[in-house]
C-alpha cells in the first residue's frame, strides 16, 4: 500500500520542529557550559576544600574530616578560619596551616581567668566572658594573662581547648595576611555534612 505524499505544510512543520529541537539542544549545551565554567571559576577563585588533620577543633570538626572554605578575610567572632603559620604543631596541615576559631579581633583586650575547680578557666573579651558552649570540655590547663590583640592579627582558639596550639599561649595570633579563608561546612562523605556558620 502506497503512502500518500506529504503536503507542503507537513514538510514545513517537520522542518521547523527539527530546527527547534536543534536550537533547544544548542541552548541547553550553552547553558550547561556556562554553569560549568561559572562553578569552575567560583571553585578556583572563592572556594576550596581542605583536609583536616588533628583534633584541636573537636567536637565540631574531627581528624580526617574535610572542610569547605570560602576565601575571605572579612571575619566575625566565632568564624572558623584556616591560616598559615610558621609555628609547627601536631594539629596542622603539613605543619604549616592551622584551623581555629576567631575569638578576638584587632584592638580587643583578651584575658584568661581561672574561675574555680568546676568552671575551670574562662576567656574574657573586653571584660565580658566569651560564650563558648561549643567547646569540647571545661578548660583545665591555661595560664593567666591579659593582652590587647595587635592590629592586623586575630586571637584564635581551638574548640578542643585542652588540646590546641593557639592564642591561649601568650603572644600567638593569626596574622591577617596569612589567613586563607573561613570555613562554611565540614563533611566526611555525602551523608555526613554540616554547615558551620
Amino acid at each position: 500500500m502506497e503512502q500518500a505524499p506529504q503536503n507542503n505544510d507537513e514538510i514545513l512543520d517537520k522542518k521547523l520542529a527539527t530546527q527547534k529541537a536543534i536550537r533547544d539542544a544548542i541552548i541547553l549545551l550553552l547553558v550547561f557550559a556556562l554553569v560549568a565554567a561559572t562553578a569552575f571559576y567560583l571553585g578556583r577563585t572563592y572556594f576550596e576544600s581542605w583536609p583536616i588533620s588533628g583534633t584541636s577543633m573537636e567536637p565540631n570538626i574531627h581528624n580526617e574530616d574535610r572542610v569547605l572554605l570560602v576565601k575571605t578575610k572579612k571575619l566575625n567572632y566565632e568564624d572558623i578560619i584556616i591560616f598559615h603559620t610558621d609555628v609547627e604543631s601536631t594539629d596542622s596541615f603539613s605543619e604549616r596551616y592551622l584551623i581555629k576559631r576567631v575569638i578576638g579581633k584587632p584592638g580587643d583586650v583578651m584575658e584568661m581567668r581561672y574561675e574555680d575547680a568546676v568552671s575551670g578557666w574562662k576567656v574574657y573579651r573586653n571584660g565580658e566572658v566569651v560564650n563558648d558552649d561549643y567547646i569540647k570540655e571545661t578548660i583545665r590547663h591555661y595560664t593567666a594573662f591579659t593582652e590587647t590583640v595587635p592590629e592586623g592579627h586575630y586571637f584564635v582558639l581551638g574548640d578542643n581547648r585542652n588540646n590546641s596550639h593557639d592564642s591561649h599561649i601568650a603572644g600567638f595570633y593569626a596574622d591577617e595576611k596569612e589567613i586563607v579563608g573561613k570555613v562554611l561546612a565540614r563533611y566526611k562523605g555525602i551523608l555526613d555534612f554540616s554547615f558551620l556558620l
